[in-house]
């Protein structure tokens, strides 16, 4: 459910990567492939639906700084981890973060 979202994160740091899953999805983005084959799938599309509650996002922000640190292509930073969990909560299509 989170890996469109982060496709979409890592866009910029990981580009010939990104480019062969979005070949392999037959898609022009790798985010987009990916967001269309969880509908595909008929796979909740967003964090309220699998429980996540609201007033977590904070928290699963600092467990992510702390469980990626380097080994994430693009470093993450706390106000681009919580728009990505913010658009991911309201199941909106993956942005750029």
């Amino acid at each position: 459910m989170l890996l469109p979202y982060v496709a979409a994160y890592n866009s910029a740091a990981a580009p010939a990567a990104l480019a062969t899953v979005a070949h392999a999805l037959g898609a022009t983005d790798a985010a987009r492939g990916l967001r269309d084959l969880v509908e595909a799938l008929h796979t909740p599309t967003d964090l309220a639906a699998l429980g996540v509650p609201a007033d977590g996002l904070d928290q699963v922000v600092e467990a992510a700084l702390l469980a990626v640190g380097d080994r994430n292509p693009r470093r993450p930073d706390t106000p681009s981890l919580r728009r990505l969990l913010d658009d991911a909560y309201a199941g909106r299509p993956p942005g750029t973060y």
